[in-house]
């Protein structure tokens, strides 16, 4: 199997992506969590493949090496990082196919860019025009990732013909009248997460968002293997992100099929707390609860998050039949 993979700019949003399945099956699109990446939906992407089905998954790339200054000898003269800065390949147009087994090696990108839900999602739009995808997408998306796939369908609705959201609170729903609920201005929130870790060190940070991740060891391990490669500011970056992605909007309504999932354990997202909300909002919102699954539900319990998720994509975006000819 052949898959294109590259990494994206517009604007100072920066998207590291890879497609594979089936050339001419349906896309859905695969946002990962929050300081997660695209490894965290490797339990989903044979199934998907072998149902007919084209997937792309996307996380954010690498931030670019800090540099440092050194005193003594050279006093305040820039060192660059031990890490040497990857190459950022030119994807104005689709980069060439390379093997699905050698992705791992594929060169990480290191793009400084303004990271914004919205900046994203208008990346992630346009990468998908410019990968001459469907012109109808499934957008699947897990914390931030589902973030951002709710974004797309505020901008582009006529570009998805499904979303699936995974442990995220919407961004959409009008607040609550009570001082707890009002809103937080987005050129506050960078601060605002800042001084939520300014105590805590990165290992401390990484340890309880590994321990909240999931219920079985395996999960957490993965958890904070993806984690590893996030300093404390990238970390930061992130949280304050999806804070200031929310916007209330009264008299919205996401009139796409909508299936909303988190785990039986998920004592992390606002999804338990808000679907209520969205099920009496939205007409074509559907929730379920994967048994023994915590946060990262789709790892706890891979084979029901996969039973789950293509009994929506047969039944809302279904892969079209192949006619044969006639004799």
């Amino acid at each position: 199997m052949q898959e294109a993979a590259g990494v994206f700019e517009r604007s100072g949003s920066a998207l590291r992506y890879r497609m594979a399945g089936p050339g001419d099956g349906p896309v859905v699109v695969l946002g990962a969590g929050r300081w997660l990446d695209h490894r965290m939906w490797d339990p989903q992407l044979p199934a998907l493949w072998e149902a007919g089905y084209r997937t792309l998954t996307w996380d954010l790339p690498s931030p670019r090496p800090c540099e440092r200054r050194t005193f003594g000898r050279g006093l305040f003269t820039r060192r660059e990082s031990e890490r040497p800065p990857d190459a950022v390949p030119d994807v104005s147009v689709p980069v060439e196919s390379v093997p699905i087994d050698h992705v791992r090696t594929y060169p990480m990108p290191v793009v400084k860019e303004n990271l914004t839900v919205r900046g994203l999602a208008e990346a992630l739009l346009e990468l998908v025009d410019r990968l001459r995808a469907h012109r109808q997408l499934v957008l699947v998306g897990h914390s931030f990732g589902a973030q951002v796939a709710q974004e797309a369908a505020f901008l582009r609705p006529e570009r998805v013909a499904g979303l699936v959201v995974v442990a995220a609170r919407c961004l959409t729903l009008p607040r609550r009248p009570w001082p707890m609920s009002w809103p937080v201005p987005a050129h506050r929130s960078a601060g605002l997460a800042a001084l939520a870790f300014a105590t805590r060190s990165v290992a401390r940070i990484r340890q309880g968002a590994a321990r909240a991740a999931g219920i079985d060891a395996a999960t957490q391990t993965h958890a904070y293997t993806a984690m590893e490669r996030l300093d404390k500011s990238r970390l930061t970056q992130v949280w304050g992100a999806g804070v200031a992605a929310v916007h209330p909007e009264p008299g919205y309504r996401i009139n796409q099929p909508l299936l909303l999932v988190r785990g039986e354990f998920d004592r992390t997202s606002r999804l338990g707390r808000q679907a209520r909300r969205w099920l009496d909002r939205d007409p074509r919102a559907e929730y379920e609860v994967v048994e023994r699954a915590g946060y990262l539900a789709n790892l706890d319990n891979p084979r029901a998050f996969n039973r789950l998720l293509l009994e929506f994509l047969t039944a809302r975006h279904p892969v079209p039949r192949v006619r044969t000819p006639r004799p």
